[in-house]
C-alpha cells in the first residue's frame, strides 16, 4: 500500500446536454477534494468536481497542469462524459507508444470521423476489413492485402510522405515546392488584390499571417487535390480559417448553439469536396497520388463523393491548418530580433554568393542557425495531443489504466520540463538546439508526436517552412513596419488557452505588418 497523489476532473453533464453557455457557465467549478490511499498500480482517488467542461475550454493549459504532481503520474480527467488519462511522464508515453495491443487509435480515428461529419455508416465501411468491395469492380492492385480503408489511408499517406520502397516523396514535393517558389515571386504577389496592404514599384506591405496563411493554405490544397478544388470557391481560404479557428470545438463537441460559424465552415469545405470529387476526373488529374489511389479503392467499395468528401475532411484540416501558423511564428521570432535576422540571412546566401537562390539541400543542411529556430518554435508553440483508446486494462508505470478510457499525451506539458530544457523552458531562445544538439533526440521533444501515429508529414512541413523563408530572405529584404512616430509593433501574443491540435495561433487580431522589398 502506498500513498499516491493523483487528481481527476470530472464533469457532472455531458457537454452534448447543454442547451445554451448560460447553463454552462451556471454549473462550472464546484470544487470538491477527497484523498484516500489507493493500491499500487491504480489510479488514486483525489478528485475535482468541475460542474462544467466550460473550464476547459476556457484556459485547457491550465486544466491540465492542475493535475500534474511531482512524479508527473497518469490522473484521470473526465470531459464531456469521456474519462481521459493524462499521461505526461516521458517513461510512461514510451510505454503508451510500445503498446499496439491493448492501446488503439482505431475508435480514436472513428470519433473524429464522426465529429467531421461522416456518417456512421461510412465510418463502418471504411473500417471493415476486407473493404466491401462492389462486385464485378476493377482490381486496382493498391490493397494486396485487403486492409481496411482506414488503415489503407494510413498506408497511402506513410507511401507519400516518407522516404522508402515505392516511395512517392519526390513526387509530392516538387509540386508543394514548386508552388511556394511560384507563389513567392514579385510578379504573383503583386497580382493578388487581397495580399498587399499597401505597394509602390518596388516595396509593398502585407500581413504576415496572411501572407503565410495565402501562400501555404493554397499550395498544400492545390499540392493534394490539384488546382481545381481551389478554384472552386473564391472564398475557400476565408471558410478555412473559420474552419481552423472554431475546430476545436467540433473535435471537443462543444454545444452546437455556440459551434455555428466552425460547422457552417465544415459543411462549406464538404460540400465543396464533393462538387470535387463529382468533377470529370480529366479536370483533376493534377491531384497527388494519395489522393487518386484514396479515390480509387473508395468508389470501388462503393463509397459516394458525398461519403468521400466527409471521410476526407480531417485530412485537409490536418494538410493546411498547421505549417503556415509554423512558419508565421518562426518569422516573427526572425524579424524581431536583429541580430537573428542578420544570421540566418547569412546562413541562407549559399557560399556567400547573391547570385544564385538556396536550394533545399543547402537549406536542410548548411542552415544550423535557421534548423535551431524553427525546433525552438515547434517547441514553444506545439499544443497538440496523442490519444489512444484502451481496449483491455494497461500497466503504465505502476498504474492500471481502465478499459473503456481514452490516453491523452498533450506535448506541450513535455516540451516545457526545466530539467531538461533549462531554468529559461518558457523562453523563446533561438540558439537552444544549436548549443544543445541532443535536445532534438530527448524523448521529451516531441513535436510530431511519437509511435505508430507519429507525424508522417513532418519532413514535407520542414522543408514547406525552409522553402518559404529561405526564399523570402533571399528574394526580399524583410522589415517590420513601425506604427507610427518610431513606435515598434508589439510582438503577436499566442493564443495559448484554447484546447487545439497543432500550432498554437496567434490571438485574434495579433499580427506583424511587414514591408518587403525587392533586391532583383
Amino acid at each position: 500500500m502506498v500513498n499516491v497523489v493523483d487528481m481527476e476532473v470530472h464533469s457532472q453533464s455531458s457537454l452534448k446536454s447543454i442547451g445554451t453557455e448560460a447553463i454552462a457557465i451556471r454549473n462550472t467549478m464546484v470544487w470538491c477534494v477527497k484523498a484516500t490511499v489507493s493500491e499500487l498500480r491504480s489510479i488514486s482517488d483525489i478528485e475535482l468536481f468541475v460542474g462544467s467542461a466550460i473550464a476547459f475550454f476556457r484556459d485547457s493549459y491550465a486544466v491540465v497542469n492542475s493535475g500534474l504532481n511531482e512524479n508527473r503520474d497518469p490522473y484521470k480527467l473526465t470531459l464531456a462524459g469521456e474519462e481521459f488519462y493524462i499521461v505526461t511522464n516521458q517513461k510512461d508515453i514510451i510505454e503508451v507508444y510500445k503498446n499496439n495491443t491493448s492501446l488503439s487509435f482505431d475508435v480514436v480515428v472513428h470519433d473524429l470521423m464522426l465529429s467531421c461529419g461522416t456518417s456512421p455508416d461510412t465510418v463502418k465501411k471504411m473500417s471493415s476489413s476486407p473493404p466491401p468491395y462492389l462486385e464485378g469492380y476493377s482490381i486496382s492492385g493498391l490493397n494486396p492485402a485487403n486492409k481496411s480503408l482506414l488503415h489503407l489511408a494510413i498506408d497511402f499517406h506513410h507511401e507519400q510522405l516518407l522516404i522508402g520502397p515505392n516511395t512517392h516523396f519526390e513526387e509530392l514535393t516538387d509540386v508543394f515546392l514548386g508552388y511556394i517558389n511560384d507563389f513567392l515571386t514579385w510578379g504573383h504577389m503583386d497580382r493578388d488584390p487581397e495580399l498587399p496592404v499597401y505597394k509602390s514599384a518596388d516595396t509593398m506591405e502585407l500581413s504576415l499571417l496572411d501572407w503565410c496563411g495565402k501562400l501555404l493554405i493554397e499550395a498544400g490544397t492545390k499540392t493534394y487535390w490539384g488546382r481545381a478544388l481551389w478554384q472552386m470557391s473564391p472564398d475557400m481560404l476565408d471558410t478555412f480559417y473559420s474552419l481552423d479557428r472554431g475546430m476545436w470545438k467540433i473535435l471537443f463537441q462543444y454545444p452546437q448553439a455556440f459551434s455555428k460559424e466552425v460547422i457552417a465552415a465544415r459543411n462549406s469545405i464538404t460540400g465543396m469536396l464533393t462538387d470535387y470529387y463529382k468533377l470529370p476526373f480529366e479536370q483533376r488529374s493534377d491531384a497527388a497520388w494519395f489522393t487518386k489511389s484514396l479515390e480509387t479503392e473508395s468508389r470501388a467499395a462503393g463509397l459516394s463523393e458525398e461519403e468521400m468528401a466527409a471521410a476526407i475532411m480531417i485530412l485537409f484540416f490536418v494538410i493546411n491548418g498547421n505549417t503556415y501558423k509554423f512558419c508565421f511564428w518562426s518569422l516573427c521570432h526572425i524579424l524581431a530580433d536583429g541580430d537573428l535576422y542578420a544570421a540566418v540571412r547569412t546562413e541562407i546566401f549559399p557560399d556567400h554568393n547573391d547570385s544564385s537562390e538556396p536550394t533545399m539541400k543547402h537549406l536542410a543542411n548548411n542552415c544550423p542557425r535557421l534548423d535551431s529556430v524553427l525546433s525552438e518554435v515547434l517547441r514553444l508553440y506545439t499544443s497538440s495531443a496523442s490519444m489512444r483508446y484502451i481496449d483491455a486494462d494497461t500497466p503504465i508505470g505502476n498504474k492500471i489504466l481502465r478499459k473503456g478510457r481514452r490516453i491523452m499525451i498533450p506535448y506541450r506539458q513535455l516540451h516545457e520540463r526545466t530539467e531538461v530544457f533549462g531554468a529559461d523552458s518558457m523562453v523563446f531562445k533561438p540558439e537552444r538546439f544549436l548549443t544543445k544538439k541532443s535536445l532534438k533526440k530527448s524523448s521529451c521533444y516531441r513535436p510530431f508526436g511519437g509511435g505508430k501515429t507519429l507525424c508522417a508529414g513532418r519532413f514535407v512541413a520542414m522543408q514547406e517552412v525552409m522553402s518559404f523563408i529561405g526564399l523570402a530572405m533571399y528574394r526580399y529584404e524583410l522589415e517590420v513596419v513601425n506604427q507610427g512616430m518610431d513606435k515598434a509593433q508589439r510582438f503577436p501574443r499566442v493564443d495559448s488557452k484554447k484546447p487545439t491540435f497543432g500550432m498554437m495561433s496567434p490571438m485574434e487580431g495579433d499580427d506583424f505588418r511587414v514591408k518587403i522589398t525587392r533586391k532583383f
